[in-house]
């Protein structure tokens, strides 16, 4: 199975929600958010707040880290633009690093 990931917007992002809302998936794929409006919510969020740092701050790069089984967070990361950069394993946890460019 090949799974490409596209860019994210409110579109995308209502899609993935009607589709993801079956209990079966639920169950395999837990969401913070409850309803459409959160998840909504929650992406604009996200970009409203790297579109704010990024030129507040002169950044060019922005890092994070998220441990490797966090599906929910490795998701976030990669639908606004990071990038795994680093798999680590660290105490047997493993780990990944990913990074925002701000020059895409």
């Amino acid at each position: 199975m090949k799974i490409t990931l596209r860019e994210r917007t409110a579109e995308t992002t209502a899609i993935y929600f009607r589709k993801a809302s079956t209990p079966q998936i639920r169950r395999t794929l837990p969401q913070k958010a409850k309803t459409l409006a959160e998840a909504l919510e929650d992406f604009e969020a996200t970009r409203l707040f790297l579109l704010e740092i990024i030129p507040k701050y002169n950044l060019h790069t922005i890092g994070a880290f998220t441990y490797a089984d966090n599906l929910p967070s490795v998701k976030v990361l990669e639908k606004n633009h990071f990038t795994m950069v680093e798999a680590l394993v660290e105490d047997g946890v493993s780990s990944e690093y990913y990074e925002f460019s701000s020059s895409l």
